[in-house]
């Protein structure tokens, strides 16, 4: 990772402002278009969780803000920024029994390893018990999917507020009764370094992912 001189950064006041914050953390709900995981992807063989997997880790990469995190801010220390230079997702995992855990997979521009990788990941975070977090650092995007909800909104729990690490859950597919599929998408970041242009970035870049990614 590299660390981010905050006096020569474009985004400087942005970053000390919304650092002042108690509640420096927001949240926009979009949908994504599915249609094509659902109709192309689905039927050849590809699980539309990891694809999902796949889509944000990819947009989270492209997008630089996706990539930066804090750094001090406590006991008198002066706030920093750094970028990691690459990031990958963990995922929450639902296990049979009804409960979660959590797994991490770095990034990787093949799909096919990345897939591969990921499946393997996702069944031992399946059969393992507790909420040990394998994603060590803030490299990561935090992922989660509520299947069974279309939902409007959604908040995080957050650590506190210097917690940067971003949180995006997608919800469930739905099917606009023309053969069109769609799903909702909460993104969750810290204001310090993410503004909504950004989000704007992330979401294009997903949907390009899904749209172009070959079956």
């Amino acid at each position: 990772m590299r660390r981010i001189d905050i006096d020569t950064w474009d985004r400087a006041g942005p970053f000390r402002l919304f650092a002042t914050y108690e509640r420096p953390q927001y949240g926009l709900t979009a949908r994504l278009d599915v249609t094509r995981l659902m109709h192309v992807l689905k039927p050849a063989g590809h699980r539309p969780f990891i694809v999902m997997l796949h889509a944000f880790c990819q947009a989270g990469n492209a997008v630089p803000a996706f990539r930066q995190r804090l750094r001090g801010g406590m006991n008198g220390e002066a706030l920093s920024a750094v970028e990691h230079e690459r990031i990958g997702v963990s995922p929450t995992v639902a296990r049979p029994d009804g409960s979660f855990g959590f797994c991490a997979v770095p990034a990787a521009d093949d799909y096919a390893a990345f897939a591969t990788d990921a499946a393997e990941r996702i069944a031992r975070a399946a059969e393992d018990a507790g909420l040990d977090d394998p994603a060590e650092g803030d490299g990561w995007l935090y992922l989660s999917c509520t299947p069974a909800v279309d939902f409007t909104a959604l908040t995080n729990a957050m650590r506190d507020r210097r917690d940067c690490v971003p949180r995006i859950v997608w919800g469930k597919f739905v099917e606009n009764g023309v053969g069109r599929w769609s799903c909702a998408v909460s993104v969750e970041v810290h204001h310090s370094l993410v503004d909504g242009g950004h989000i704007a970035a992330f979401l294009a870049e997903a949907q390009k992912i899904i749209d172009t990614l070959d079956a």
